[in-house]
């Protein structure tokens, strides 16, 4: 399933060079990253193979059960078989969790920027900052400005964005509120490729209610 028309192996041959992987990944964990990258057929293969985090049931069942019986940091014994091939499966530890608001300033021409913003960049980058110094003046005030300013839709919820594992949201922005001490206020707005944000890092313990 979903395999490239440049992939000409058989299935024997896949189950071959899956086998000889896995026994190179369980001899070597540290380097199952090295290895992903330079075999693996999945959109993964740049980051290393590295899936993120997933709700349990995302996955198709076969990849689900292998990985729910594996410790941190093992690999599976054998090639896991699914729809789209044969799988070398290491479980990694959960990345951090996160919690934040923002508030997005988009500009004509960022992405998912709706049709009726005209602003240029520059003008967001001028409001951005406005945005960002009056919040950090009165933090209780961000929901607020959020509702007012924030080109993202839940900007009408204050601009609270929930909780999400670390790589879920786009680098800058993941690096952006990492940084941040809970409650504190990014100094600067983030750019990233929708716009400029200014963030808020939350305790993903104590969400505000919607």
């Amino acid at each position: 399933m979903r395999a490239l028309p440049s992939v000409t192996r058989s299935k024997e041959d896949a189950l071959k060079l899956a086998k000889e992987l896995t026994v190179k990944a369980k001899q070597a964990p540290a380097k199952f990253a090295e290895l992903a990258k330079a075999n693996s057929s999945c959109p993964s293969a740049p980051k290393g193979g590295d899936l993120g985090a997933w709700q349990k049931g995302q996955m198709v069942p076969a990849f689900d059960d292998a990985i729910d019986k594996l410790k941190v940091d093992e690999v599976t014994a054998e090639p896991v078989e699914t729809p789209f091939g044969y799988h070398v499966i290491k479980r990694n530890a959960l990345p951090p969790t996160y919690a934040g608001a923002h508030i997005l300033i988009g500009y004509k021409g960022a992405m998912r920027a709706a049709p009726d913003v005209t602003r240029s960049k520059e003008e967001a980058l001028k409001l951005a900052k406005e945005v960002t110094a009056r919040a950090r003046k009165a933090p209780d005030t961000f929901a607020a400005l959020a509702k007012q300013h924030s080109a993202d839709p839940n900007g009408q919820r204050g601009g609270v964005l929930g909780r999400w594992p670390k790589g879920r949201m786009v680098p800058e922005f993941d690096e952006a509120i990492g940084k941040l001490k809970i409650g504190e206020i990014s100094a600067a707005p983030v750019e990233t490729p929708f716009g400029y944000h200014i963030m808020m890092r939350l305790d993903p313990d104590k969400l505000p209610e919607p």
